[in-house]
């Protein structure tokens, strides 16, 4: 009975570590490749062919040797083989220098799902073997029913607690180590379970020791951590005695990212306007709250909102989607700034939300918006385009700090004349760029996803 317990137990945790691979396999795509159908759809493919290799696979031997060892050692070594998707940052790094964003992905998702796919989906038949040995046609239908519904609770817990829970807080690699180590437990925990023996047990404890994670330890001066769709997230004091706090993600200062060519030019006073009031899409617009007036922020995460509100002190925040906030309010702008560096939702970027934006700007308002990408390449070709859609005078610009093909570009639009804004800002002169050329994305029409960064 004990036996047959285990391997029901074995299918489910199986299945709940298959859940959570393809989501850290997701997200490493993304990082690699960025979101887009080609990601998803060789993640998609590669996961579903691997389920089935796996329990053609295991079903054949399963029949053949109907042995509980084979589940044992699959079990353990699925553990060993688990661990490694998330240390696969260099690997990844290869294969998307060397294949691109149309081939990488496809390889890139073999690489990480196929053996460790095949080895935990093996383990169904194989737990279904030593769960019921005798199989009649009268139990048949019932023992199918229970695997399915064991299969589907396995999937849908491991998802939920890694999506919720495991790497939002302790990340993928935490997240690997402590499945794996789950599952060479497992399986030491069926070779106790069918010999027994004092060394047995002993080598199970010295797993748990050797392989428990460890969580990562909270930052220096913390002010607030909250949960963001980017990870944990805090607000830090600063480290000099009049430093502000900021707001880290991922061990980097969130709010001086990005958008140093429009800092240096509300430095330097140069707007042609005396207002100066800002609407920042994004809470890393917090880094202007000195160089304007009035300031607004609406940020779509509800983590990093709760952040800039009750960790920096900063009322002034609305939590929801730009696009909606930019057609339902009434107040007028002197800037709108679109901060990109996170992937953004496609619909903010089209001809009809830019139109949206400029509907809120005051008569000299401008328009900024920064991203990270190539200044020739497809993403900033097709929002210059798209901008320039809308507002009749567009120029482009270059962080000076960044390096490499990719850097930050910053573009900004008015619907008047740049040039007087220009000439009273070196901090623009100096880095300004040729325009990119691309395709303008609309509502009906936005391909902005797919289109590589480079």
């Amino acid at each position: 009975m004990l036996i047959r317990l285990y391997a029901s137990f074995a299918i489910a945790v199986a299945c709940a570590a298959g859940a959570v691979l393809i989501l850290i396999a997701g997200r490493l795509l993304d990082i690699q490749f960025g979101p887009g159908p080609i990601s998803a759809g060789s993640l998609g493919v590669v996961a579903g062919l691997s389920i089935v290799a796996g329990l053609l696979i295991g079903g054949q031997l399963a029949d053949h040797d109907r042995s509980a060892k084979w589940l044992h050692a699959i079990l353990i070594a699925t553990g060993l083989v688990y661990m490694l998707p998330p240390f696969l940052d260099k690997p990844l790094d290869l294969i998307r220098s060397l294949l691109g964003s149309i081939a990488g992905p496809p390889v890139a998702a073999i690489v990480m799902l196929a053996i460790p796919g095949v080895l935990l989906a093996s383990t169904i038949p194989f737990g279904i073997r030593v769960a019921s040995p005798s199989c009649d046609g009268a139990r048949a239908s019932r023992t199918g029913a229970a695997t399915g519904a064991i299969v589907a609770l396995g999937a849908m817990g491991g998802a939920m607690s890694a999506r919720l829970l495991c790497l939002p807080w302790i990340g993928m690699k935490a997240t690997a180590s402590a499945i794996a180590a789950t599952l060479i437990v497992l399986g030491v925990i069926g070779l106790v379970l069918e010999r027994g023996g004092r060394a047995a047990w002993l080598g199970l404890l010295l797993i748990f020791a050797a392989l428990s994670p460890v969580p990562p330890p909270a930052p220096e001066g913390l002010v607030l951590a909250a949960q963001t769709d980017s990870g944990p997230a805090w607000v830090v004091e600063g480290t000099g005695p009049a430093a502000p706090r900021r707001i880290f993600v991922r061990g980097a200062p969130i709010s001086s990212e990005g958008g140093r060519v429009l800092a240096s030019h509300l430095d330097e006073g140069a707007p042609p306007h005396p207002g100066r009031r800002m609407l920042a899409i994004g809470v890393e617009g917090i880094r202007w709250r000195e160089s304007v007036t009035s300031l607004w922020i609406v940020e779509r995460d509800p983590g990093f909102a709760a952040l800039a509100r009750e960790g920096l002190g900063f009322p002034n925040v609305e939590t929801g989607d730009a696009r909606a906030f930019l057609a339902a309010t009434e107040e007028s702008f002197d800037w709108i700034v679109f901060s990109l560096l996170r992937e953004p939702p496609p619909h903010w970027v089209t001809r009809e939300a830019f139109e949206t934006a400029a509907a809120r700007l005051g008569p000299s308002g401008m328009l900024a918006v920064i991203l990270h990408a190539d200044p020739r390449g497809a993403r900033a070709g097709a929002l210059y385009r798209t901008i320039r859609a809308v507002f009749p005078h567009v120029r482009v610009f270059v962080d000076p700090a960044g390096g490499g093909e990719e850097t930050d570009v910053e573009i900004l639009a008015s619907q008047n004349d740049l040039g007087l804004a220009i000439a009273r800002s070196p901090g623009l002169a100096a880095h300004e760029v040729p325009a990119p050329d691309g395709t303008v994305l609309t509502d009906d029409r936005n391909p902005f996803e797919v289109l590589e960064w480079r």
